[in-house]
């Protein structure tokens, strides 16, 4: 009703700031969660697992310099080479759950020999990828 336009307004700066600060999350946190750099860049790692990504051309493919790149992968918490362990850990995982060789495995998620694999998947997860693959089999 348009009665309401001429009514004298209620609340005050205090109590506009108030609901500011509750409706503000709300609305801006959801939609800043698809824009967050990890969320760009971990897309890009996994859709690319087969490519040997450089901080240049991760930052080339998202438009941003290198030094723009780990800034703001620094403001966010997180550091290049920690996302991409995490996509080769999930994709090493995904991997060892089929009947792939070990030493395929580790080619596939970028590691030159299976030592070295070995020794990254066990500071990834606690376990070599062989006990990591036996307790996660789904066979009998």
């Amino acid at each position: 009703d348009a009665a309401y336009l001429h009514l004298p307004l209620v609340r005050d700066e205090d109590a506009l700031n108030r609901m500011l600060h509750r409706a503000l999350p709300l609305m801006v946190v959801p939609y800043r969660r698809d824009r967050l750099l990890v969320s760009r860049l971990l897309r890009v790692l996994r859709n690319q697992t087969e490519q040997a990504h450089t901080a240049d051309s991760l930052a080339a493919q998202l438009h941003l310099s290198a030094r723009s790149l780990h800034r703001q992968l620094h403001a966010e918490g997180d550091s290049l080479q920690a996302l991409k362990d995490r996509v080769r850990r999930e994709r090493a995982q995904q991997l060892l759950l089929g009947s792939l060789p070990i030493e395929q495995v580790a080619l596939a998620v970028g590691f030159s020999n299976a030592k070295a694999f070995s020794r990254a998947f066990s500071v990834w997860c606690g376990m070599p990828p062989q006990s990591y693959r036996r307790q996660h089999s789904n066979k009998p």
